[in-house]
C-alpha cells in the first residue's frame, strides 16, 4: 500500500485545524504543519494530531512557502489540503486506490467551494448531494485542482498566490489524472477570515501583475478578489484590464456586466453581456444578466424569455428560476411565478427567507 504525506501551511487556524486533521487522519502516514505565525492554539491542535511542525516566516508567496512544506515530505505521495478543507471519510479507499498507478504523477481532485449565493458564476446546487460535509450549504463553486501528487523532487509549486503544481508537473512530461473526489472547503462562509484573507490576496495579486502585466489571468483573479471584498470599482477596473490583454475572455465579461448591473451602469452592462454572448452563445449567465437589465426597464415580457433561455442551457440555474418567478409575478402570471419560485428554492434552499407563498 502506498504511503501519504499530509502537506499544510498555516496561520490562526484554530477554527478549523482540530476538524481537518480529523477528516484525513486515517488516510495518511505522516501529517507536515508549516506553520508561518500562529498566535491562536493551532500548533496547540497540531500536536494533538503527532504533526511534524515547522516555522516558516511568511513573505508574500504561497509557493515558496508550499515547496518548503514538501521538502519536508518522507512518504511516497503528498496530499496537500487547507485548514478550512475536509475530505470526507467515504473517499479515503478512492484515494488509496488512486496512489497505486504509479504512471500517474498528479490528479486532479474537486474543491468544493460551499456557498449559498446561488447568483454566482459557476454555482451548483447540492441538493441531491449525498455527501454530509455540505452541512447547512445549498451549493457550492466546483473547482477542479491538483491537489494529490507523486513525492517527486522535481515538482514545484508556481505563483505567488493561486499557486499550482500544474506546470512543473507537465513539464517533467508526467502525466495527470482527472478524479471527481471532493474536498469540501468552508473558507467562503467566513466573512471575516475571507476579508482577511482576501486584502492579503490582493496585494499579492498586485505584485504579481507588477511581474508580468501582460498576463490576462492575474487581472481578472485580482478582479475577482476585489468583487468578493465588495470593491466593485477596482474588480471592474482589474476586468477591464484582463479584456484588454485577452479580448476573449468570457469570465471577465460577465463578471464586468454583473459589476455594473449592482452600480446601475445598465447600458455599459447591456453592452459587455452582449459582447459575452458573441464570443459564448451558450453563457446561462450572460442570458441570465441581460434579463435582469431588461426587467429593471421594464421590459418584462423579454425578460423572461432570456431567463427561460438561461434555464434551458442550465437547468439547475436556480437564481434564473427566482428571476423568472419574479417577472411571471409582475405579469400577473400568478400560477406560473409560483411553480419556478418554488423551482428556486427547491434548487437553493436559502431563498426560503425571501420567497413567500400564498
Amino acid at each position: 500500500m502506498s504511503t501519504i504525506s499530509l502537506c499544510m501551511i498555516v496561520k490562526n487556524e484554530e477554527e478549523f485545524l482540530e476538524q481537518c486533521l480529523n477528516s484525513v487522519k486515517e488516510l495518511v502516514n505522516e501529517i507536515i504543519i508549516v506553520d508561518t505565525g500562529s498566535t491562536d492554539k493551532t500548533i496547540e491542535i497540531a500536536k494533538m494530531f503527532n504533526a511534524k511542525i515547522f516555522k516558516y516566516e511568511w513573505n508574500n508567496d504561497f509557493s515558496e512557502a508550499r515547496n518548503f512544506s514538501i521538502k519536508q515530505a518522507t512518504k511516497e505521495w503528498i496530499l496537500f489540503i487547507d485548514a478550512d478543507e475536509i475530505i470526507s471519510h467515504e473517499d479515503h479507499a478512492k484515494i488509496k486506490e488512486l496512489t497505486e498507478n504509479k504512471e500517474v504523477m498528479g490528479y486532479f481532485l474537486i474543491q468544493r467551494n460551499y456557498i449559498n449565493d446561488s447568483t454566482t458564476l459557476g454555482w451548483v446546487p447540492s441538493k441531491d448531494d449525498n455527501y454530509k460535509e455540505k452541512k447547512d450549504f445549498t451549493g457550492y463553486l466546483p473547482n477542479p485542482i491538483i491537489r494529490l501528487f507523486q513525492n517527486n523532487k522535481g515538482i514545484q509549486f508556481k505563483n505567488k498566490v493561486h499557486e499550482s503544481i500544474g506546470e512543473s508537473i507537465y513539464k517533467m512530461n508526467g502525466k495527470v489524472k482527472n478524479s471527481n473526489i471532493p474536498i469540501h472547503h468552508y473558507g467562503k462562509a467566513n466573512l471575516e477570515k475571507m476579508k482577511e484573507k482576501g486584502e492579503m490576496y490582493t496585494q499579492i495579486g498586485e505584485d504579481k501583475i507588477e511581474e508580468n502585466a501582460d498576463e490576462a489571468k492575474w487581472h481578472f483573479e485580482l478582479g475577482v478578489q476585489h468583487q468578493e471584498l465588495n470593491q466593485l470599482d477596482k474588480a471592474s477596473h482589474y476586468f477591464k484590464n484582463a479584456i484588454e490583454k485577452n479580448p476573449k475572455y468570457v469570465k471577465a465579461y460577465i463578471n464586468l456586466g454583473g459589476n455594473l448591473i449592482k452600480q446601475n451602469k445598465l447600458t455599459d452592462a447591456f453592452k459587455i453581456l452582449k459582447t459575452a454572448l458573441k464570443i459564448s452563445p451558450n453563457s446561462a449567465e450572460a442570458y441570465n444578466n441581460i434579463g435582469i437589465i431588461l426587467a429593471k426597464g421594464g421590459k418584462i415580457e423579454k425578460s423572461t424569455l432570456l431567463f427561460q433561455k438561461a434555464i434551458e442551457l442550465n437547468p439547475n440555474y436556480a437564481s434564473a428560476y427566482k428571476n423568472l418567478g419574479l417577472s411571471y409575478n409582475t405579469l400577473g402570471k400568478f400560477d406560473e411565478a409560483e411553480s419556478a419560485l418554488r423551482k428556486a428554492v427547491e434548487l437553493n434552499p436559502a431563498y426560503k427567507s425571501t420567497i413567500k407563498f400564498n
